[in-house]
């Protein structure tokens, strides 16, 4: 039955982009076209094994997102950014549907998954439209904030490279992005808040994992000097997001567990910086021998550039102990 629909709808694909082409002007007919290609994805999964159907769509959506950011980039400039962020909501779900692990077309023989140039070339058209047109104030709209986020762990797992090869400048934008999504809320700066609704909790764990996802690949790929500079400036927030561990649930502890992993494998240099900084803290003094013993603890063992299951299972092991041995005895600020 899935299969008769999208042979019934494959002919409106290429006449819904020159729609959304030749009414550029019109927010109901471009919102429209933005609804019909959410529906046809939200169930892309069930279709998936088709990768005639998975390459069809792959076109047609790369075509709708070069369509839109040529004729809707100006229009952000002009019009009111609420009405403008609607499609911009409907946009990112689109992605996170056709970028949903279910949906992803896997080579049966190899086990590998398929089209990934398709795939990058998606994201990295995607990127080039949110960094043009993105506002800070967006991601105090919830359901912007929740799809960002998503789409951003998509991206992160499935094209790290695109963000290595971005300018000094978006990538830094990126970055305070992620540093951003660490927050346990986005109008304070608390990162030591005991306890974070399931919607904030959600930012958090996509954010981390970005961070984990960014932090391996540099670790692979050391020649982005510029790049793991600027990611570096993640250390400290979070680490801060880690002492807290103990009093979030599994899934995000271990998330941001990941994270500093990912950190400590890309750039160790600067988390030992972190360290000295912060037994140099006059608060810390007392405690220093603990301290520096309790760290040591905590940063043996780094892999290089072998990063598998058990070895981030040791490291959030290693974490939760450190906090053991550290709680009431660090002044982190």
């Amino acid at each position: 039955m899935v299969m008769i629909i999208l042979a019934y709808l494959a002919p409106v694909l290429k006449p819904s982009v020159n729609l959304l082409s030749a009414n550029k002007d019109s927010s109901v007919i471009v919102n429209a076209v933005l609804q019909f290609f959410d529906c046809l994805t939200k169930r892309m999964y069930l279709y998936c094994d088709n990768h005639n159907n998975i390459s069809l769509l792959y076109e047609a959506l790369l075509d709708v997102i070069q369509v839109y950011g040529k004729e809707q980039a100006e229009h952000f400039k002009k019009s009111d950014s609420k009405e403008k962020t609607s499609d911009l909501i409907l946009l990112l779900s689109i992605l996170i549907n056709v970028f949903d692990r279910r949906s992803r077309p896997v080579n049966l023989s190899t086990g590998k998954t398929e089209f990934a140039k398709n795939r990058s070339r998606i994201i990295a058209a995607a990127w080039n439209i949110l960094l043009s047109v993105m506002k800070y104030e967006f991601l105090k709209l919830p359901l912007f904030r929740k799809n960002f986020y998503r789409f951003l762990k998509c991206s992160t797992e499935i094209a790290p490279e695109h963000f290595a090869k971005l300018s000094d400048y978006d990538f830094a934008i990126v970055v305070d992005y992620l540093r951003s999504g660490l927050q346990s809320d986005y109008e304070r700066d608390d990162l030591l808040a005991s306890s974070k609704n399931y919607f904030e909790q959600d930012i958090s764990i996509n954010s981390a994992l970005s961070i984990a996802d960014l932090g391996f690949y540099f670790a692979k790929n050391t020649r982005y000097d510029t790049a793991i500079k600027t990611f570096s400036s993640l250390v400290e927030p979070t680490f801060a997001i880690c002492l807290n561990a103990m009093w979030q649930e599994e899934e995000e502890s271990s998330a941001t567990s990941t994270a500093l992993f990912s950190l400590l494998c890309c750039t160790e240099d600067t988390c030992k910086t972190y360290v000295r900084k912060l037994l140099s803290y006059e608060a810390n003094h007392a405690n220093r021998t603990t301290l520096r013993t309790a760290f040591r603890t905590l940063m043996a063992h780094i892999p290089g550039k072998r990063f598998q299951q058990s070895e981030r299972r040791d490291f959030h092991e290693r974490l939760k102990q450190f906090l053991t041995v550290v709680e009431g005895l660090l002044v982190a600020e």
